[in-house]
């Protein structure tokens, strides 16, 4: 709340531009589907990290750290660790929560929000934790 002219005007802007993605959501959740080349080598490398296995990037950096006392390394870890952790277990499940929007696969329109319902945004793969669709 001691946000000033700047820092309101930015929070707005972004959330305009939220807001009018979800305009081409239909037409980005289609061309995902249809996988081309560049977009299926694109999603199949970067998918691990919205699940499990970037536990085990981060369990790299520790191991590195440990054998080459390297304390930046292990502190990688710890950070993303708790990052990862806060950012999953509290901060989305809470947003998606309250926000209630279905997933893109539903039948339902891309506007159909069911807070305590619905649990697509925001996405569990944007914040480092998978859940099995509904």
């Amino acid at each position: 709340f001691r946000w000033r002219g700047r820092e309101w005007a930015l929070f707005s802007a972004s959330t305009a531009a939220v807001a009018a993605l979800t305009l081409a959501d239909a037409s980005v959740s289609d061309a995902a589907r249809e996988r081309g080349p560049t977009l299926g080598f694109v999603g199949d490398t970067l998918e691990g990290l919205g699940d499990e296995r970037s536990f085990l990037l981060l369990g790299e950096f520790y191991l590195a750290g440990a054998i080459g006392h390297d304390s930046k390394a292990k502190n990688v870890f710890f950070d993303g660790l708790s990052a990862s952790l806060i950012a999953s277990g509290m901060i989305t499940l809470v947003l998606s929560t309250l926000i209630g929007r279905e997933r893109p696969t539903s039948d339902q329109s891309a506007y159909a929000f069911h807070p305590f319902g619905g649990r697509s945004l925001p996405s569990g793969h944007a914040t480092g934790v998978r859940r099995s669709p509904r």
